[in-house]
């Protein structure tokens, strides 16, 4: 079982991971609100929690992803988007996060606009 944190104060971030319960296989991944008591204590225990405010987060095991390995990592466990996670993993990862920092971008902005 995978458990991604995501921002819960991002309207995006709520809808992507909305979409991910709906497309999620069943017993691979559970999805937590960061900013719930759970996703921060937990998030806190990691060592994650300042990070968590400014990227995803997945946890797998005793191993943590952040920025596009993240993404990878829960495309891989979504009915339907698996084969996006293989053809983002081919991607060098310098431009997969670089990638996912302009989508954050936007989303911070348009977070702080709304």
């Amino acid at each position: 079982m995978a458990q991604l944190y995501y921002d819960g104060s991002c309207g995006m971030c709520t809808g992507m991971a909305a979409q991910a319960v709906t497309h999620a296989q069943v017993r691979k991944l559970e999805v937590i609100d960061n900013t719930a008591p759970r996703g921060r204590q937990e998030l806190s225990r990691l060592g994650m929690l300042e990070r968590s405010r400014h990227t995803m987060v997945v946890c797998v095991g005793d191993k943590v992803y952040t920025e596009s390995a993240a993404v990878v990592r829960v495309a891989w466990r979504l009915r339907g988007w698996r084969r996006l996670g293989v053809a983002l993993w081919v991607i060098p990862k310098p431009l997969r996060d670089a990638g996912y920092r302009a989508v954050a971008r936007r989303r911070s902005t348009k977070a702080a606009n709304s």
